[in-house]
């Protein structure tokens, strides 16, 4: 499969299960309190081969970061309630991910 992009492993005719998907592509987690966004960021991230986590909310997305330990995190960063550097705040508090 050299030379072909992440995208070209999962096709139509392939036989991956749901885990061989998940250990094949990196997986983001979009973190955003506008439906149109998670969907548009969502399907461009698929169309390049990511696996998409997303969440319509800040609450519990610290936890579910933690817990989901994605390969990247892109967050709104004023969400209501609580804003996207205080996430930031919270996990560099409880983890040794890096934030970038």
């Amino acid at each position: 499969m050299t030379g072909h992009a992440p995208r070209d492993i999962v096709g139509k005719d392939t036989k991956l299960t749901q885990a061989e998907v998940l250990i094949t592509q990196p997986t983001i987690m979009v973190v955003d309190d506008c439906e149109i966004v998670l969907e548009v960021t969502k399907h461009l991230l698929e169309e390049a081969g990511f696996h998409v986590m997303t969440r319509s909310s800040a609450r519990g997305s610290t936890a579910a970061i933690l817990k989901e330990q994605p390969s990247c995190v892109l967050m709104d960063v004023s969400m209501p309630a609580l804003s996207g550097t205080e996430i930031v705040r919270l996990i560099k508090e409880k983890s040794d991910i890096r934030v970038l």
